[in-house]
């Protein structure tokens, strides 16, 4: 009888399903916002100013002894910039590098290459389309897995001398992958000096695995669903620009498998960027309040500092997983350094490179 089994057995059953579930989808970050590329490749030198770095640790479940570990790092920017200022619009590069591991058997790796194409339809308005390529590896070590096959009632416990009965086709894949994407924005600057705009949107729609490949499995020709991807953030600057809003969504559907996270940032500015010169950097405190359906509410809290903004989240878990292990969800760890002016790769207005460069060497 169900009732009768030890409760660590049941979270084990609970997350060995989960893992297989975790395999046929694609990625899943509380902090999404500092994961650009693997939402959408139209994003690729969309990001605030010229250059822009991502990097997030995040781990789940690390309260059930069965941990899920995701390390992420993205790079992108505009390219040509300069040459097609008078056209109004740019060509955008971005890389990134992904590896997912469970702490008993399962590992992802994927890196990949995203070009895009900038083009402002007006003044507030810009469009931008992404196209992007990945090399996917996936590798399991069967060894690790303890399976339902494997309950030995007699003891109440896992017995790995017990034959499991699974068969894998394939212990190690390598797949190439592409993704495709479309991002609209909308921005109203402010009439004073300062860089914060009074209010910004944008709205973009992505689909990945395009060509549905291979993915390891006990079935033959199991293959990836399309993950389609709808997006949207907002902000708004009230009270003479002290405090943003930021209400923004995320919702994915790969083949059964349903995700949608909406919440919002809200910011206090301690001072914001001077639009023209640079000679002011922002800076501002953020807290955050998320909600995963039917899994987590996610708390967040951020600092930016001039160019980088530091965030942590905390899941609280609120799904069926909470019964077994209460609310530990997960955490995560998020960095993200923008080039606002261009000083890196000498993009942007030469005055201010040269007086940030000067200023970094006083």
């Amino acid at each position: 009888m169900l009732h009768c089994l030890d409760k660590k057995y049941i979270l084990f059953l609970f997350l060995s399903i989960s893992f297989f579930l975790v395999i046929g989808q694609d990625y899943q970050f509380s902090q999404f916002n500092k994961a650009p590329l693997l939402i959408n490749p139209a994003n690729a030198g969309m990001g605030k100013g010229y250059n822009r770095f991502n990097l997030i640790y995040q781990a789940q479940h690390p309260a059930s002894g069965f941990i899920f570990q995701d390390y992420h790092f993205s790079a992108d920017g505009p390219i040509f910039s300069h040459k097609m200022k008078a056209n109004k619009g740019f060509i955008g590069l971005g890389f990134h590098a992904y590896q997912e591991k469970s702490s008993t058997s399962f590992t992802k790796l994927d890196i990949g290459i995203t070009v895009s194409t900038y083009v402002d339809l007006d003044a507030n308005n810009q469009l931008s389309f992404g196209f992007q390529t990945d090399y996917i590896q996936h590798t399991i070590n069967t060894d690790n897995i303890q399976w339902a096959s494997q309950y030995n009632g007699n003891t109440g416990g896992y017995d790995a001398t017990m034959n499991s009965g699974e068969l894998f086709l394939n212990n190690s894949l390598i797949n190439f992958n592409t993704a495709t994407g479309l991002l609209f924005k909308n921005k109203t600057k402010s009439q004073n000096l300062s860089g914060i705009d009074v209010a910004s949107f944008q709205i973009g729609y992505a689909a990945f695995n395009l060509f549905r490949p291979r993915k390891i499995s006990i079935l033959p020709n199991d293959r990836c669903f399309v993950r389609h991807v709808i997006h949207g953030r907002s902000l708004f600057a009230i009270n003479e620009l002290k405090y943003g809003i930021a209400p923004q969504f995320l919702i994915q559907k790969q083949g059964p498998h349903f995700d949608a996270t909406i919440g919002t940032d809200i910011k206090y500015y301690i001072k914001g960027d001077t639009k023209y010169t640079g000679f002011i950097r922002e800076c501002n405190l953020g807290v955050g309040l998320f909600y995963r359906y039917n899994d987590a509410i996610i708390t967040k809290f951020s600092i930016q500092i001039n160019d980088m903004n530091i965030s942590l989240a905390y899941d609280l878990s609120v799904g069926d997983l909470s019964k077994y292990n209460g609310t530990v969800g997960g955490f995560s760890i998020g960095i993200q350094l923008n080039d606002t002016y261009g000083v890196l790769f000498n993009q942007g207005n030469m005055h201010v490179v040269k007086r940030s460069r000067k200023m970094r060497n006083l």
